[in-house]
């Protein structure tokens, strides 16, 4: 599928920063789940930020691991809430092998900046179904400035 703009509602996640391989972003997420689950806090799919050097303030790799939440909560010692804005968001609609993903960020990278329309953050991965037979769902999205 090719990259659209489509506006997507406000979203609220709890949030974790993970420094490290992309490869060990799992134990960071169950980490998280589990304490959400506890709780009764998880209200959503999870999904993943890649902050690249523009947005991170440690060196190497950097993500947030995003999992969405109920409403009824703000945070605690363990995650953070954020509230991420209604507004257009480009998209890119992934299924493939797992190391196609950062090649399909890319390409998503490159359609906004050929378009008329600014980044106003960093990609978002958004797990939509685990690989079965080694096929990966995702949707990538890129926050939009407005226009």
């Amino acid at each position: 599928m090719e990259p659209h703009v489509v506006r997507l509602p406000e979203r609220r996640f709890c949030v974790r920063r993970h420094l490290g391989p992309a490869a060990l972003v799992d134990h960071t997420r169950r980490a998280m789940y589990q304490h959400m689950i506890s709780h009764e806090l998880v209200g959503g799919p999870s999904a993943l930020r890649l902050l690249g050097p523009d947005e991170r303030t440690e060196p190497e790799h950097t993500y947030d691991v995003l999992i969405g939440a109920t409403c009824n909560f703000d945070g605690d010692d363990v995650v953070r809430v954020e509230v991420l804005p209604e507004g257009d968001y480009a998209v890119l609609d992934y299924e493939g092998p797992e190391d196609g993903v950062d090649a399909a960020v890319e390409r998503l990278r490159a359609w906004v900046d050929a378009s008329d329309r600014d980044a106003a953050g960093a990609p978002i991965q958004v797990h939509i179904m685990d690989a079965i037979d080694g096929v990966l769902e995702q949707q990538l999205q890129v926050p939009l400035a407005p226009a």
